[in-house]
């Protein structure tokens, strides 16, 4: 019995320590299949991710030269050509005015000081020498601060790409303008190194107040060169291109001394400049001109481009045009005519004037068609309908004196109808008999 009873037992273990073995088979065998479906998943997942690459930058390639066909196809993978300069001379051979680029660029960037160029980089587009047209990391940080920030408030738009937009495309936002963008900006640098590429942005982006280009921004906010522009307004210029409306340093001065102060700070950590530089820059005083403010030859410019069809039917190159305006008339009635409204405009209900100067033989020498040209281009001596009054006396004495009257002949000054009409005098009174030479 005991022996029966000890061979259960045995019979037992012998049951027992199979299933035992059996279990830690199992979970030895789970253990092993868990890295090896995990490191299936892993290279499913790292194929798929190539595949989905390999194919995502195949698309691309291929829309980026499908983009690249279209824009040769149309003749856009060139520099646009400027208009044709007329320059306006006048009567003593001084530079009157000048309409379009004359000489190419306004603005030779060998020319500036280091610190006009490198303002717009430090504030624009700070890794300028660095990037290909395009770039990824200042793109990333624009989307990355436009998130945190919640709404837009930086762009990722290389200045090539800026260059690009103001050189070939519209300014609406469409994707595909987009894209457009981005593959004239990989042409432009594959075609041009980056001081050219800076001196056509420079010479071709808007600053407000009707100036294009650096040069016409210097002269239209400070009148001088922009060779001549110190460190300070050098700023603020590179300020203003964000909005020229919202920075112009002469509507807005408080917005623009701001911003030209980010662009100071900009330039400090770009290395451009110091901190003593910026602080120098800073303190030192600076005031723009009236935006409004255009020069009244504006007027003949207009009045000369008018007669030019008469005179040359096409040209495809500059011209130089000889007036008879001289300069020092020229100014005086412009400032003339201003003080003249400013004192008595109000009191005479008149808001606007102009002034024509003639010498003797016809010749104008100075013309101003109103008080200010930025606010009503109208010229009031060449396009106004106007009373000739005592302006007609000339024609209708020579006329008498060919038929024989002298400077002694009367005449009888009283009322006088024709028809419905009945001219009258100035001061609404006849005179009686008059002879020729009182009249």
């Amino acid at each position: 019995m005991g022996l029966f009873s000890s061979g259960k037992r045995k019979s037992r273990k012998q049951k027992v320590e199979p299933r035992l073995f059996s279990d830690n088979n199992r979970r030895q065998t789970s253990s092993r299949r868990k890295p090896a479906r995990r490191r299936s998943l892993l290279g499913w997942l790292f194929r798929t991710a190539f595949v989905l690459s390999f194919w995502g930058v195949v698309a691309l390639a291929g829309l980026f030269g499908y983009i690249w066909f279209t824009l040769n196809e149309n003749g856009q993978l060139k520099i646009p050509d400027r208009e044709p300069g007329v320059m306006l001379l006048a009567s003593d051979g001084t530079l009157l005015a000048e309409q379009g680029s004359f000489y190419g660029d306004d603005a030779r960037l060998s020319d500036l000081p280091d610190y006009v160029p490198n303002a717009v980089i430090a504030i624009e587009d700070r890794r300028f020498r660095s990037h290909f047209g395009v770039d990824p990391i200042g793109l990333a940080r624009a989307m990355y601060t436009n998130y945190r920030s919640g709404r837009l408030v930086q762009g990722g738009s290389t200045l090539t790409q800026q260059l690009a937009k103001n050189l070939f495309l519209s300014a609406d936002r469409a994707i595909w303008r987009k894209l457009q963008e981005v593959v004239l900006a990989v042409w432009l640098e594959a075609h041009f190194s980056k001081d050219e590429i800076l001196q056509l942005y420079l010479n071709r982006v808007y600053y407000g107040a009707g100036a294009t280009g650096i040069e016409k921004a210097a002269r239209t906010y400070y009148n001088k060169p922009a060779t001549e522009l110190s460190l300070m307004e050098a700023a603020t210029l590179a300020g203003v291109l964000k909005a020229p409306t919202n920075y112009s340093p002469a509507t807005h001065p408080d917005r623009a001394a701001e911003r030209a102060r980010l662009v100071l700070a900009s330039m400090v950590e770009a290395g451009f400049i110091t901190s003593a530089d910026a602080q120098q820059a800073k303190d030192s005083p600076q005031t723009a001109r009236p935006s409004d403010y255009v020069p009244a030859k504006q007027y003949i410019v207009d009045w000369v481009n008018e007669q030019l069809p008469d005179l040359i039917k096409t040209y495809d190159q500059s011209i130089v045009i000889e007036t008879t305006i001289d300069q020092s008339i020229q100014t005086s009635a412009e400032k003339s005519l201003r003080k003249r409204l400013n004192e008595d405009g109000a009191k005479l209900s008149v808001s606007q004037g102009a002034v024509v100067v003639l010498d003797g033989a016809g010749a104008v020498r100075a013309m101003v068609g109103g008080k200010s040209y930025k606010r009503s281009q109208f010229n009031r001596v060449t396009k106004a309908k106007r009373q000739p009054g005592s302006a007609f006396k000339p024609f209708l004495y020579v006329a008498a004196v060919e038929q024989g009257f002298t400077p002694d002949t009367v005449e009888v000054d009283e009322p006088v109808r024709y028809g419905n009409w009945q001219p009258e005098n100035y001061r609404q009174k006849y005179l009686g008999s008059v002879t020729l030479e009182k009249a």
